[in-house]
């Protein structure tokens, strides 16, 4: 015996955290790479942007030395440091340098001491600063250019903002988009699973979808060749269960004409021996009667649905009963009650619950069917059935054990009917009445 272990997870929803989360990680890995990229690259233009700004400031600087103090290479002397308002706000600093470390030339902005205590061309950074110095080709000048540490980290916080905010609003959007594709994709898968369930016994027609992907058709090929194979075993056992009972019938009703016809020219005790014997064809013959109803029972008669008159039915079954017609008291409260089922199901249900309270019933009791607004009940005396016992009899074939009631072949073509047909069948024992109730709530026709 093999056994299935049910995950509770849902497959398209495992699907959408998996392709979810994948992607969310690829994204945050190509987002972290092109970061660190974008970063990277910033550091670089900023630190281009200091080595242009002292290529630029070095000769008109030098220039300005020259022309406004060429005693400086005697003396050495200092320029005051320029006034620009302009400069006050800006971000890079400078300074020119003699050789020997002596400002000549700074920025209004530029602190009173050197920028860099070791002075070494190329970039350098200190607490504040991130420093570039450049050393003249006759090593007399030096010029350093620094930009603020604090504004770079803004100027790099705000460059990156700029870039991961479209990636960052993006990924909802992918998000629900991932949801929207999975979800669209999966009706397929859907409408799969809801034509499987469909099927069962009483309906064995093949599933057809439309629009299924390809890499679930060899599922739909292989159910539709297992129904097949189902419908085809089932009909070969319907259709042996009524040829058998046929072919059965021919003989046996035979046999009872010419026994019957015997009988008239015995005399006792012979006669009486062929009473007994014609009475048991007849049994046999009621026997192979409830098989052909079973069979059709099988069929799915039941599934029909059609508008049924429940006191019309109910006339025409009590027609088959004329010889206990005095045991059968009628209570007929309400007229033209309709239900959706078949006529001939309903027909046979009625049939076969009368039959069982006429056979179980002692024949000097009467039996009463009951016709009311949304229920059938037919009841009869039975002092001998159990609370117990009544459990067994809604089974096919299971028995109690006496000789007032016997759970067979009727009442298991009444419960398969009435399955067929929503209706819905209970027995009960209520101070020594048997009581058989067809509900039909359910199956009114409205």
């Amino acid at each position: 015996m093999s056994f299935i272990k049910i995950n509770s997870k849902r497959l398209d929803t495992q699907l959408i955290l998996i392709v979810t989360i994948t992607t969310l990680f690829l994204w945050v890995s190509a987002g972290s790479i092109s970061l660190f990229n974008h970063y990277k690259n910033l550091n670089e233009n900023l630190d281009q942007i200091l080595r242009e700004t002292a290529e630029r400031i070095l000769p008109i600087a030098l220039d300005n030395i020259f022309i406004s103090n060429p005693e400086f290479l005697i003396f050495g002397k200092k320029i005051n440091k320029s006034k620009d308002s302009e400069e006050n706000e800006d971000y890079i600093v400078y300074q020119i340098l003699r050789w020997d470390g002596k400002i000549l030339l700074q920025s209004s902005n530029s602190p009173n001491e050197l920028l860099t205590q070791k002075i070494t061309p190329g970039f350098k950074d200190n607490e504040k600063y991130r420093i570039f110095t450049k050393i003249t080709n006759d090593k007399r000048f030096i010029i350093q250019v620094a930009e603020d540490k604090h504004h770079r980290n803004e100027s790099l916080l705000e460059s990156l903002i700029i870039f991961l905010a479209p990636l960052i609003l993006f990924l909802p959007i992918l998000s629900v988009l991932i949801i929207f594709v999975i979800k669209r994709s999966w009706r397929a898968v859907n409408q799969l699973t809801e034509s499987i369930e469909s099927v069962n016994v009483r309906n064995l027609k093949p599933i057809e979808v439309k629009n299924i992907y390809k890499d679930f058709f060899p599922i739909v090929e292989v159910t539709n060749s297992l129904i097949a194979k189902v419908n085809d075993t089932i009909n070969a056992e319907k259709n042996f269960a009524s040829n058998s009972a046929h072919e059965i019938r021919t003989p046996l009703t035979a046999a009872l004409s010419q026994l019957q016809v015997l009988k008239t020219k015995l005399k006792e005790p012979l006669a009486e021996e062929v009473d007994s014997i014609i009475a048991s064809l007849f049994k046999l013959n009621k026997l192979i009667e409830k098989i052909l109803e079973l069979s059709r029972a099988e069929s799915g008669i039941g599934l029909k649905s059609t508008k049924v008159n429940m006191e019309v039915v109910l006339n025409s079954v009590l027609q088959d009963f004329q010889k206990e017609k005095s045991r059968i008291l009628i209570h007929n409260k309400i007229k033209d009650i309709f239900i959706n089922g078949d006529v001939d199901a309903v027909g046979i249900v009625i049939r076969n619950l009368i039959e069982n309270a006429l056979k179980y019933s002692p024949v000097n009791k009467s039996i009463r069917v009951i016709l009311e607004k949304e229920n059938l009940c037919i009841e009869n005396y039975n002092d001998q059935i159990t609370d117990e016992e009544i459990l067994v009899i809604q089974e096919r074939h299971k028995s109690s054990n006496h000789k007032y009631f016997s759970g067979g072949i009727g009442l298991s073509i009444v419960m398969l009917l009435s399955k067929q047909m929503n209706l819905k069948v209970s027995f009960s024992i209520l101070n020594k009445i048997f009581i058989a109730e067809v509900d039909f709530k359910n199956s009114l026709y409205k």
